[in-house]
């Protein structure tokens, strides 16, 4: 689809440089929607790899460059190290997991422990203050009988 003149220079400029297609870098006026796919593809490959914006250029020109440098060792080593950083996320995931259930076993237990002597200091003030009670009642009845 070709736009008006007018629409397509503003189109042209509007564009940002890192998304830019190499056909408006070297100032072709046609504009069509293989552009916005360019586009698309600049931002989901910054977005994969973790590398944004993933052609990174000063101007026309140099922008032109990266992308002409771009070979597949490039993608293949981008790859990689994507590969390589999940790893290390999942490898840290799962020690945070096991982290995360030794640190909950060892507070439950510690836990159980301080709630087992609370229990036990309570049952000790229940049992001298029945005690006590008890003690009383015989004092009272004692007393009754004098």
């Amino acid at each position: 689809m070709v736009l008006p003149d007018y629409w397509t220079i503003l189109l042209i400029f509007m564009i940002i440089i890192y998304f830019k297609g190499p056909e408006l870098l070297v100032d072709l006026q046609d504009y069509d929607y293989s552009l916005d796919l360019w586009s698309l593809g600049c931002i989901f490959a910054g977005t994969l790899f973790h590398y944004e914006p993933f052609f990174y250029g000063h101007d026309n020109q140099d922008q032109l460059v990266k992308i002409a440098k771009l070979t597949f060792e490039d993608i293949n080593e981008l790859v990689e190290q994507n590969v390589q950083l999940r790893r290390l996320t999942h490898s840290l995931s799962d020690q945070i997991n096991e982290k995360e259930a030794e640190l909950k076993d060892k507070f439950e237990k510690e836990l159980q422990v301080h709630t087992n002597e609370i229990a036990s200091k309570v049952n000790a003030v229940l049992s001298r203050a029945e005690e006590q009670t008890r003690m009383n009642e015989s004092l009272h009845t004692s007393v009754r009988f004098f």
